[in-house]
């Protein structure tokens, strides 16, 4: 059988395309991690945007930073441009603290008052505990897990480097990493015509799985499979299950070579996410209530 498939522009109702957003994302990204401070980049980022919409967007970004705001409450102004997920992840990094907010300085604070032990800290996260250590640390359960995930990625990403080799030929077709038990981030389709596989969120570790088939819920109706292209994201699409009402972010490599930074690719694209969350599918993580 053959998956449906369909080009799709990104409603973006506000002007703003994916495209631009991705910009400048990766933008900010590099002006933050090469020192600058948050009002400047916002400055930079405001007079270089190309997008009149965006720019304007980001100029009152920037002033009300300047007024005391946090960055992902300033963004939260502008629903129509910046999705909960990407509101979400800004939040997720002022707390790691990529970004100084009043958030970020208080469990930096706790934690210097009361050490976290961390291995405490990820057995309460693995068993679904979270919610208790965020609310000692007076932080939401969100921080909690992305602050936890971020320290641990780096380890579980060399143990999947040295554990990969003896997954390759094992039969393997489930949502879940056979190296580490998370779940797969984005999938990619490598050469032609095509191979399947899954990249897991954690330690990035690939695994082949049927093209043709559901990994969640393991349907092969290609009735219920199909597939969005979007118009302002080459190369990348939304494989889509009308069974499980589940989605996967797909990459598509003719080449035949894996995602050297599953991470960076699955944050690129999150206006993905939010696309497949307003037509009413859930991905891997839960999405935004």
């Amino acid at each position: 059988g053959k998956i449906g498939a369909k080009e799709l522009r990104l409603p973006w109702k506000s002007g703003v395309k994916g495209k631009d957003l991705a910009v400048f994302s990766r933008q900010f990204a590099t002006m933050i991690n090469s020192g600058l401070s948050l009002l400047r980049a916002l400055n930079i980022l405001a007079e270089q945007t190309e997008n009149k919409t965006l720019a304007a967007a980001i100029g009152e970004v920037r002033n009300d930073v300047e007024r005391g705001n946090s960055l992902s409450a300033a963004l939260a102004k502008h629903p129509k441009i910046f999705s909960r997920l990407y509101i979400a992840m800004i939040r997720a990094g002022e707390i790691g603290g990529v970004l100084d907010t009043p958030e970020a300085i208080r469990l930096r604070d706790s934690v210097r008052e009361r050490p976290i032990a961390f291995q405490a800290v990820a057995d309460a996260l693995m068993a679904g505990r979270d919610h208790a250590l965020a609310g000692e640390r007076g932080v939401s359960d969100a921080f909690i897990t992305f602050v936890v995930l971020a320290a641990l990625r780096p380890s579980f990403r060399r143990h999947g480097e040295y554990l990969q080799p003896l997954t390759e030929e094992v039969p393997w077709d489930r949502a879940i990493c056979p190296i580490c038990g998370s779940v797969p981030s984005l999938a990619e389709l490598r050469g032609e015509p095509g191979l399947r596989y899954l990249r897991c969120a954690l330690c990035e570790a690939g695994w082949r799985v049927p093209r043709l088939r559901c990994p969640f819920c393991g349907t092969t109706d290609h009735t219920r499979l199909r597939y969005l292209t979007i118009e302002d994201t080459p190369g990348m699409r939304l494989d889509l299950c009308d069974a499980c009402r589940r989605y996967l972010k797909t990459r598509i490599a003719p080449g035949g070579e894996a995602e050297p930074d599953p991470f960076g690719r699955d944050l690129a694209t999150l206006h993905l996410d939010a696309l497949a969350w307003e037509r009413g599918f859930a991905g891997a993580w839960p999405g935004p209530d």
